[in-house]
């Protein structure tokens, strides 16, 4: 059976998953759920659609183009030259932020995209969570490290980067890697793996998850129509 290689596809996900996310306020995304947190373009601190639009051009144009945080930083200057902008930290540190934030987030959603696709779900049916390996790792994703669960299980949901909880992720260098049946079989007795969700007894919901659904509904009905709708749609693909 020949092997496929599911990252040398055009990265066309991440692309369109930057473009698709809402402008929305500070104010405004403190109150949304994870998953919509997802859906949407924000920067801490900042209330004003005109400075999250062009900051969202340009994260767009660097991901497009492939740029750097330096061809960044250049963007950065600008618009806060245009606008005047006060923001916290040192320009090096807000700026690598923005950028990083949202090039890691969109090129997790890319290869989530990419990885779901049914041809290349037969090929390499298992996913294996790796850490940067280093000592910025922080614990909890370092236990983590080496867990090899099949595609579908329902540990992903919140445990693949930059899904589920949006403040587990922040700064977050975590990673996915396929895996075939084959590759599954030489590993799953091998030191430094674990084919069951770590610290989660059978699988059963942690008790954070009670009450989800109804918590749900309350935010949806307090969101932006847009993003609302986005939202559903997402979840509408994923049934």
């Amino acid at each position: 059976m020949p092997q496929v290689d599911p990252f040398s596809l055009p990265f066309l996900e991440a692309i369109d998953f930057l473009k698709k996310k809402i402008n929305l306020p500070t104010a405004v995304g403190e109150t949304i759920t994870n998953e919509m947190h997802a859906k949407a373009f924000t920067i801490a601190g900042e209330m004003k659609m005109d400075i999250l639009a062009d900051f969202h051009t340009a994260i767009n144009k660097m991901i497009a183009e492939g740029l750097t945080i330096h061809d960044f930083r250049k963007e950065f200057d600008s618009i806060v030259e245009k606008y005047g902008w006060d923001y916290k930290g040192s320009r090096g540190w807000r700026s690598q932020v923005i950028y990083e934030t949202n090039l890691q987030s969109a090129y997790q959603d890319g290869r989530y995209q990419q990885a779901n696709d049914p041809d290349i779900l037969k090929a390499f049916p298992y996913w294996r969570y790796r850490t940067a390996g280093d000592t910025r790792v922080r614990p909890e994703h370092a236990a983590w490290n080496g867990t090899i669960l099949r595609a579908d299980d329902p540990w992903w949901d919140t445990h693949y980067p930059y899904r589920g909880d949006a403040q587990n992720w922040f700064g977050c260098r975590c990673d996915v890697e396929t895996i075939s049946e084959e590759e599954y079989a030489g590993l799953a007795d091998k030191p430094g793996y674990q084919t069951t969700p770590p610290g989660e007894a059978g699988g059963k919901a942690s008790s954070e998850a009670l009450g989800y659904e109804a918590a749900l509904a309350r935010k949806l009905e307090s969101m932006p129509a847009e993003l609302r709708q986005a939202f559903l749609e997402e979840q509408g693909k994923n049934k």
